[in-house]
Order: structure tokens, then C-alpha cells, then sequence
């Protein structure tokens, strides 16, 4: 595929960066499970060291989230992420979270050998906070101590 959009003269980063500006607007004003996201995964960022600003937006890129590294900015894409604001701490949203962090730190591919180390870095820190602070995340999240809602 790469071959195929090099031939093409146009960059794949490039062609996705137009595409996620081109389809989905910045939320400015969160409804409670919008803030309550972006309060948990803030929290659970700056936990594990990578602190970023979490923002929102709705439009429907070909991706859920996306890492800006240059200003620290987390953004997901709602309307991809549903399960994320039903519960900020669910697998997929943490999954979600972790991949993303993940590309807080520059590597030589993307993608590659390094960022898949990485993430398995980041997904480690991130089980160890939330145990750490297994009831407080359960409260941010709105869940009872039980795990139920």
C-alpha cells in the first residue's frame, strides 16, 4: 500500500491528517459522559507520565483517535469510539488509550517494532495505576466499587 501512495506523490500521514480536518468538528461543550471521559483518560495519562490534553470530536475519519505529539493532544472521534463514553475504563477504550499514548513518544516507524514495545510499556503503567487506584478510578469512571454502574 505504501508503494502504491508514494507512487501517487501524496504522503498516507498526509491524506489522513486532511481527512480527519475535513469531517469532524472540536466538541466545545461536553454533555457528562463527554467531560467524564475526558476527565478519566486525562488523569490516567498524567498518571502514567504522558500527561495530554484529551479532546473531542464527531465526524467519522477512517480511525478513533489520533495522537498529536507536537502539543500533547489526544483526540478522539466519538462517533468511532462510542464504547468510550459508556465506560472510559472498558477494554476497547483502554486499548484505545493505551495505543494512543503510545505515540507520545516520536519513533522511527510509527507503527513499528519500537512503538509496539512501547505500548506494551504503557499499557503495563496504565494496569499498575488503575490498580494502584482501583477505587478512585472506579468513582471517576462512575462505577460502583463492585464494578457494576
Amino acid at each position: 500500500m505504501r508503494a502504491i501512495v508514494k507512487e501517487v506523490g501524496e504522503d498516507a500521514k498526509d491524506v489522513l491528517r486532511d481527512r480527519a480536518v475535513a469531517s469532524c468538528a472540536l466538541i466545545t461543550e461536553h454533555d457528562e459522559r463527554q467531560r467524564n471521559l475526558v476527565d478519566v483518560w486525562r488523569w490516567i495519562a498524567r498518571g502514567v507520565r504522558r500527561s495530554c490534553e484529551v479532546q473531542l470530536c464527531s465526524g467519522r475519519p477512517s480511525y478513533a483517535a489520533t495522537f498529536n505529539r507536537d502539543r500533547h493532544i489526544l483526540t478522539v472521534y466519538i462517533d468511532n469510539a462510542p464504547e468510550a463514553l459508556a465506560n472510559p475504563l472498558g477494554a476497547r477504550p483502554l486499548g484505545l488509550l493505551i495505543h494512543e499514548l503510545a505515540h507520545w513518544k516520536e519513533q522511527e516507524d510509527e507503527h513499528g517494532m519500537g512503538f509496539h514495545a512501547d505500548s506494551e510499556s504503557v499499557g503495563g503503567a496504565v494496569a499498575a495505576f488503575l490498580l494502584e487506584h482501583a477505587d478512585e478510578a472506579r468513582e471517576r469512571a462512575g462505577l460502583k466499587v463492585g464494578g457494576g454502574k
